[in-house]
């Protein structure tokens, strides 16, 4: 008995060792989630770049019937969406931590929630497009997971 029992816990031990080193695979969705408590699903969004902090904002929404301008959208509004914080010295394949990201759940133009948990993985990103996966959550009613791609405005 006592030898199978150390049979069983040395396999254990080798495959939780043996996985550690392989790569998380993430879901194949698009953003999406609840926001508020209501479903939410990504439809399109924007980058902003602020030279002066070095950053981009980038901003998801989930509904259409912007105008776009040379292929950045022009549009004000205060509905649902999230909001990221990245800086412009991110590379392709890096994960931010949602907080330090700066990642924000907007209610409206009067409500908003910061993410208390979670990440942010920016896969690709160049001087025109930004492509990531988020996974974030602030509270119970606040939580998206999935993909996204946006245009930077200029």
């Amino acid at each position: 008995n006592v030898t199978n029992i150390i049979i069983s816990i040395s396999f254990l031990s080798l495959l939780l060792i043996s996985s550690c080193g392989e790569d998380v695979q993430l879901p194949n969705k698009i953003l999406q989630g609840e926001i508020d408590g209501s479903e939410w699903e990504l439809a399109i969004g924007k980058a902003l770049s602020n030279q002066a902090q070095r950053t981009y904002k980038v901003e998801l929404f989930s509904f259409t019937g912007f105008t776009e301008d040379e292929g950045c959208l022009l549009f004000g509004g205060t509905s649902r969406h999230v909001s990221v914080i990245i800086p412009f010295d991110t590379s392709n394949n890096t994960q931010l931590n949602a907080i330090n990201a700066d990642m924000i759940f907007h209610i409206d133009g009067a409500n908003a929630f910061t993410a208390d948990n979670g990440f942010v993985e920016i896969s690709f990103i160049n001087n025109r497009e930004i492509r990531g996966f988020i996974s974030a959550g602030s509270g119970s009613n606040n939580s998206v997971e999935g993909f996204f791609s946006v245009l930077i405005c200029n």
